[in-house]
């Protein structure tokens, strides 16, 4: 998933890995795919995946220096 989003410009309406358990290091994967695509995303859903804060600051850094517009992430 993490190499698919790198490499699409194509619109993502939707990304839903709530409850999957992707933890920090998936986290760390998903933030260097966003960080280089250009992909809008709608909705990226990773509510109660155990991210911890270092996948939060690898996820805020990222949306901060990507191309990409995100409208919403769920983090709950």
């Amino acid at each position: 998933l993490a190499t698919s989003i790198r490499h699409t410009n194509a619109p993502i309406i939707l990304i839903d890995l709530g409850n999957n358990s992707i933890g920090a290091q998936g986290a760390i994967a998903l933030a260097t795919s966003i960080r280089h695509t250009n992909a809008p995303i709608a909705l990226f859903d990773l509510n109660d995946n155990s991210i911890g804060d270092e996948g939060a600051i690898a996820l805020a850094t990222s949306i901060r220096h990507t191309n990409a517009l995100i409208k919403m992430i769920g983090l709950s």
